[in-house]
C-alpha cells in the first residue's frame, strides 16, 4: 500500500492562495471586458453624433438660405442652386450613414449593457423622398429622435458601469493585490523556512484588509487623477501595500486628535 504524503501547512496555503489568485482573476477579465466595451461603444456613440452636429452645424445657414430662395412650387433652379443642393445630399447621405451605424452601435450597447444577446432592434430608417429638402429635414428629425433614444441606453449603461468601476472591481482588486503579496511572502517564508502556524491566519486577515483598502479607493477615486493612475490600479496598489495605506490613515487621525 503507498504511503500518503503528508502536506505542510506552507503548501497547503500556498496552495489555496493560488487558486484564490485564479479565480479572482477570472472573475475580474469578464467584468474588465464588459466596463471597456460598454465605454469604447459609447464614445462611438458619441463621436458618430457629434461628427453628424458638426456637419448639420456647417450646413445649417446654407441650407436656410436655398430652403427660402427655392420654396416656391414652380421656382427654376440655377446652376449654383443646383450645385449647393447637391454638396447638401451628399452631406445627408453622410449623416444618414452615420446614424444607421449610430443606430446599430446603440443596439449593440443595449444588449451587451442587459446581457440580452436577441436579435439587434434598431430603429428604422425614413422612407427617402425624391425631394431635397424633405429629405433633408427628416434626415434630422432622425438625428434628434434617435440621439434622444441613444442617450438614454447609455445614461443605464454609464450606471452599470460607474457601479462595477467604482465599488465592485476596486474590492476585487485590492483583494487580488493582497493575494499577490501573501503568495509573494509565503514564498520568501519557504526560502527562509519561518512560515508558522501563525502564518495563514496573518495572511487570512491581510486579504481582508486588502479587499476594505479597495472599498476606500472605491469611495476616494477622486484623488487618482492627483497620482496619474486610474482608480483600479490604486486599488491594487493599495491592497498589496496595506500597511502604506492605513498607516496614513493612522497619521490622519492622529492629527485630528491633536
Amino acid at each position: 500500500m503507498a504511503r500518503r504524503r503528508k502536506i505542510s501547512l506552507a503548501e497547503r496555503s500556498s496552495s489555496r492562495y493560488l487558486a484564490t489568485l485564479f479565480v479572482l482573476i477570472l472573475i475580474i477579465l469578464p467584468l474588465q471586458l464588459y466596463v471597456w466595451t460598454c465605454t469604447n461603444l459609447s464614445k462611438k456613440i458619441d463621436d458618430t453624433y457629434g461628427a453628424n452636429k458638426s456637419i448639420i452645424i456647417k450646413n445649417a445657414e446654407t441650407f436656410r438660405k436655398v430652403a427660402a430662395s427655392t420654396s416656391g412650387a414652380d421656382h427654376n433652379y440655377t446652376q449654383d442652386e443646383l450645385t449647393v443642393i447637391d454638396q447638401l445630399s451628399a452631406d445627408e447621405s453622410t449623416i444618414r450613414a452615420n446614424l444607421d451605424r449610430a443606430s446599430y452601435e446603440a443596439s449593440l450597447l443595449r444588449r451587451i449593457s442587459t446581457l440580452s444577446f436577441g436579435s439587434a432592434n434598431t430603429l428604422s430608417p425614413p422612407t427617402i423622398s425624391n425631394n431635397w429638402y424633405e429629405q433633408y429635414t427628416s434626415t434630422l428629425d432622425r438625428q434628434n429622435s434617435q440621439q434622444v433614444s441613444a442617450l438614454k441606453t447609455q445614461e443605464e449603461s454609464d450606471l452599470v458601469a460607474s457601479i462595477l468601476l467604482s465599488f465592485i472591481m476596486p474590492i476585487l482588486f485590492g483583494a487580488i493585490g493582497a493575494v499577490a503579496y501573501v503568495i509573494r511572502t509565503v514564498s520568501d517564508q519557504i526560502n527562509t523556512s519561518t512560515f508558522s502556524i501563525n502564518t495563514p491566519i496573518r495572511h487570512l486577515m491581510r486579504v481582508g484588509l486588502g479587499a476594505l483598502a479597495g472599498v476606500v479607493v472605491g469611495l476616494f477615486n477622486g484623488h487618482s487623477t492627483q497620482l496619474s493612475l486610474p482608480p483600479l490600479a490604486i486599488a491594487f496598489l493599495a491592497g498589496y501595500g496595506v500597511e502604506a495605506l492605513f498607516s496614513m490613515f493612522d497619521g490622519i487621525v492622529a492629527k485630528f486628535r491633536q
